[in-house]
């Protein structure tokens, strides 16, 4: 199992110092279960699995999963580094969301996607799906 997981080119929802929600494009590097480097370009580390996400491709947190609950303790729910990698990568291209996810990813999410949108699964650093 490789030691690291980097997503390449993908929009990260991220949280900035006000707690706004901003799509970002940048890679993602995750090491163990933990969000590890946020950045426009990261070299692959050795031992480094790479997924190249569609440039449409919107990373977002997941806000809880079956043994957690949402908290800053946690650090789940937010695209940060050292924060838990449990992350959901959404199709930006499909059909019902092809205008929206140009103009705002969330409200794409929020009100176009279906599960058949849903390209990838990270929990806790690894990839599911």
């Amino acid at each position: 199992m490789p030691k690291y997981v980097l997503l390449k080119n993908g929009t990260l929802l991220v949280h900035d110092d006000s707690d706004h929600v901003t799509p970002t494009t940048s890679d993602l590097l995750v090491t163990g279960n933990k969000m590890f480097r946020i950045a426009l370009s990261v070299d692959p580390p050795e031992e480094c699995e790479v997924v190249e996400t569609a440039p449409a491709s919107s990373l977002v947190p997941a806000l809880s999963t079956a043994n957690s609950t949402l908290s800053a303790e946690h650090k789940l729910g937010r695209i940060r580094e050292v924060y838990l990698a449990t992350l959901v990568v959404f199709d930006g291209m499909s059909p019902q969301m092809l205008g929206a996810a140009q103009e705002d990813p969330v409200r794409a999410i929020v009100v176009h996607s279906s599960p058949g949108d849903v390209e990838m699964v990270v929990v806790d650093g690894k990839v599911t799906k």
